[in-house]
């Protein structure tokens, strides 16, 4: 095990063995195939470190922790949704202008609200 386990990353391990213990380690080792022992070493090794992290709050704690993670990246993703939709909206208009300055099809092109839905956002900007 030692090629997978260095000294080097001794209190990692050491994490890991308090979780899992030596011998359950060894049986994971055994049973990956060779050429992905490397990756189940990391894996082994990256459960022991969330698990000392987790260890040191509470179940509660962790669970708020990740429920506050979720909010925030629902509310980033909801931000950069609404930021695409109005880059979407802005090269519409830009491109329905120029294709109209030359004769391709008239101004009032009608742009379909249903496919951009905060279309609407752009046109209060202006």
């Amino acid at each position: 095990m030692a090629p997978y386990f260095p000294a080097s990353r001794y209190s990692e391990f050491q994490n890991a063995h308090k979780i899992c213990g030596v011998s359950n380690i060894q049986k994971i080792m055994a049973m990956a195939a060779p050429d992905q022992r490397q990756a189940a070493a990391e894996s082994i090794l990256t459960e022991g470190n969330a698990w000392k992290v987790i260890d040191t709050i509470s179940c509660n704690e962790a669970i708020k922790l990740i429920g506050s993670n979720i909010k925030l990246y629902k509310q980033y993703l909801k931000e950069m949704a609404l930021h695409v939709s109005l880059k979407t909206c802005r090269f519409l208009k830009s491109s329905t202008t120029f294709l109209a300055s030359i004769g391709f099809f008239p101004l009032s092109f009608p742009i379909p609200i249903s496919l951009f839905g905060h279309f609407h956002l752009f046109l209060e900007q202006k």
